[in-house]
């Protein structure tokens, strides 16, 4: 599995009110609301707070999938009674304590400073454990899942015009200008008791999953970001095959930025080798061109991508 983490201040935003985490098979994002800093600080307290208890007692990180069914418990303690469903279970009760707990800090946080009053943020993470994730989500963040059968959205947006899409009362078209789009339902942080979402899926070998705040998908559209991963892909594919066939050297480049003094930029010279992959930063590639792609129909908000490949 790789991944590649980006954020952007977009083209008219002042400060960048996102936050990410990408660690140990976490990946979160996270879109603060909020005057002046408030949703600066209710983004990366949700992310910290979040982080901090879903590490705390994680039994699940121990956990092989493959040993589930015959568990060798002389081994593993952590395997006895497990199987494929109560593991589900298990994740589901680490996520939803941990995003309470969360939303607990950042309420309280709220109401004590004056200036925090009514922060909040969205929220979205996502755990990897083999071949299962786990999702929790609060918000209009999102999860998108890319395979050789289709390219899906796998969250709902928490907000007013996603339900009146459902209903059928709008289009798809009209989200992105409706005077409503904004208006979320669901926050974490703003009221005392929380109902994120949760749900499982099974993911395999080639699928690419994207985490994103608003700033992406308000600006370029579903089949856009389809259309982009698939270009990435294919040339992926494309040099692949060149790499079996020309043995001259190859050089090939990584560049990402992340959020404030945290900046990564790697290059690289690779030489021919028949077992590497010479487009192991296709995630790079991916993230960086959904940013451009944002930044180039406006960039009105904040843009925070994780673009992972399994």
């Amino acid at each position: 599995m790789e991944y590649f983490a980006i954020t952007d201040i977009g083209n008219v935003r002042e400060q960048n009110e996102d936050c990410f985490f990408c660690k140990d098979n976490l990946f979160i994002v996270a879109d603060g609301m909020g005057g002046h800093a408030a949703g600066e600080v209710a983004s990366k307290t949700a992310v910290e707070t979040f982080v901090e208890n879903f590490f705390l007692d994680n039994k699940i990180k121990k956990i092989n999938i493959d040993d589930i069914e015959k568990p060798d418990t002389k081994k593993n303690e952590n395997l006895k009674n497990i199987t494929s469903e109560n593991l589900k279970k298990l994740l589901q009760n680490l996520m939803l304590s941990s995003i309470s707990k969360t939303n607990k800090k950042v309420y309280e946080l709220s109401l004590k400073n004056p200036e925090y009053n009514g922060m909040g943020t969205t929220f979205t993470a996502c755990y990897i454990i083999n071949n299962l994730a786990g999702v929790v989500h609060v918000g209009d963040s999102r999860v998108y899942l890319k395979n050789d059968k289709s390219f899906r959205l796998l969250t709902q947006d928490h907000t007013v015009v996603w339900q009146m899409y459902k209903k059928g009362i709008i289009s798809y078209e009209e989200t992105f200008s409706h005077p409503f789009r904004n208006y979320l339902e669901n926050v974490l942080g703003v009221y005392q008791k929380l109902k994120p979402d949760f749900f499982t899926f099974k993911v395999s070998s080639g699928d690419i999953l994207i985490l994103c705040t608003d700033g992406l998908n308000s600006m370029v559209k579903d089949e856009k970001i389809n259309e982009i991963i698939e270009s990435n892909l294919k040339i992926k594919n494309k040099n692949n095959k060149n790499l079996k066939n020309d043995k001259n050297e190859l050089k090939g480049e990584l560049q990402g930025e992340f959020k404030g003094e945290l900046k990564y930029e790697l290059k690289d010279k690779l030489k021919y080798e028949p077992k590497k992959d010479y487009f192991e930063n296709i995630p790079v590639k991916i993230a960086n061109n959904l940013v451009s792609e944002a930044k180039k129909n406006g960039g009105l908000d904040n843009i925070t991508i994780i673009v992972i490949a399994i």
